[in-house]
Formats: structure tokens, sequence, C-alpha cells
């Protein structure tokens, strides 16, 4: 099946004009596992790399499995490019097969995403600010997953774009 591309422009309000034109590429449930491979994975690195975007997130649920089964399948997100970053999140999936903590130093170190954990950062232009911010998946917070560390983050507020 060919991965699904949607234009979107998204409507932030009060988003301060050096921001106007942002882009991010959004990548979200590849469930690589027995029916997605590697060949799938480097066909979305190749599809989202020629959108050219700003930054890139990598939204949770990448995986259906263990890492020393799926890790290898994931390995195309490490060529991903983007002129601000390229970060990524958990979903529920991360947890179901061992410590999500491991699938998280697994997209850090073997992929070079910069996971938000409850985090985000701030981007800055010309002394206007975005920032990105990423939640641990809700569900997983009433399922007592070992690793689980869904908070509340308050400290981001105007501006702030949740993956």
């Amino acid at each position: 099946m060919e991965p699904t591309v949607k234009h979107l422009n998204l409507l932030i309000k009060d988003l301060p004009q050096e921001f106007h034109g942002f882009s991010i590429g959004f990548i979200s449930d590849i469930h690589s596992g027995p029916t997605v491979g590697k060949a799938n994975v480097a066909q979305i690195v190749q599809i989202v790399n020629d959108l050219n975007p700003d930054i890139i997130t990598v939204v949770g649920d990448l995986s259906d499995g263990y890492i020393d089964y799926i890790g290898e399948r994931l390995k195309p997100l490490k060529n991903l490019k983007s002129k601000y970053g390229k970060f990524g999140t958990l979903g529920n999936h991360e947890y179901f097969y061992e410590n999500a903590d491991e699938w998280t130093k697994f997209y850090r170190n073997e992929l070079n995403l910069t996971m938000f954990i409850n985090d985000g950062m701030v981007f800055e232009r010309n002394g206007k600010m975005l920032c990105l911010a990423g939640l641990d998946d809700y569900y997983t917070e009433g399922a007592n997953f070992i690793g689980n560390q869904l908070l509340f983050i308050n400290s981001f507020k105007k501006n702030c774009i949740f993956m």
C-alpha cells in the first residue's frame, strides 16, 4: 500500500509572521512489523525528504514488535532530512512488546530522532517564537505500562504545536 500524502494549511492563532510558510513533515503510524518492512519505510523517507520540510515529526506507533526483530526495518528513518531537525514521540504500540524506554533509546541513538517525552523546544526567528511539544500517548497512562511517563505540560502555551 502506498503511503498517503496530504498537504494541509493549518491556521494557528497569533502565529508570528516569521513562521508563515513554516512546514512540518508529519509521519505517523508506520507499524513496522510482519507486513511493513524496510523497503516500505525507505519509501516513506524518500517521499518526506522530497517535500523538503522545515522540520519532521515522527509521532508514534512506528513498530509492532520487539527491537531485535523490528528495529532493522526502521533504520531508513535515520536518513530523514529537514532544515531544523527531526523529532519523535511514542505511541501506544511502543509499549506493547517491551519497555518503551528501550524504544526511546533506539529512536534516539539509531534513528537520530530528538525524542519528546512530555517535552518540547522553541524555534526562534527574529525574536519571535514557535513551540513544538510532544506528549506521551494518552492511552498508556491508564494501562500502567512499564516506562509510561505521561505528564501534563503547561509551560508551553502560546504558539505551541503538540505532536
